[in-house]
């Protein structure tokens, strides 16, 4: 085998760090995520593609600016033809 124990032992203390961290970023993850969408509820933020446009560039890279980024393109199609875009975020919401 090429990987000794040592290597092995150091692979498995660096995983067990990495996956404690990973765990930790996805809480703050979820805790971003339902205050940002709660916010932008309360706000009337949601159907208006300058408001998500603010809050996108507010928003760390990852999953919750990916799918404020649908919403916005959601919103400009409704805009460039002319249709209240009203029930699509909750769909937005119930993706996430």
């Amino acid at each position: 085998m090429k990987i000794d124990e040592n290597t092995a032992k150091e692979i498995a203390r660096l995983r067990e760090i990495y996956e404690r961290k990973e765990k930790a970023a996805r809480q703050a993850e979820h805790q971003l995520r339902d205050y940002v969408l709660e916010f932008m509820r309360e706000a009337g933020m949601m159907d208006h593609s300058a408001d998500v446009m603010e809050m996108i560039e507010h928003m760390p890279k990852g999953y919750l600016q990916f799918t404020l980024y649908e919403r916005l393109f959601e919103l400009r199609e409704a805009e460039a033809q002319e249709i209240e875009p009203g029930a699509p975020a909750q769909n937005m919401e119930q993706n996430m």
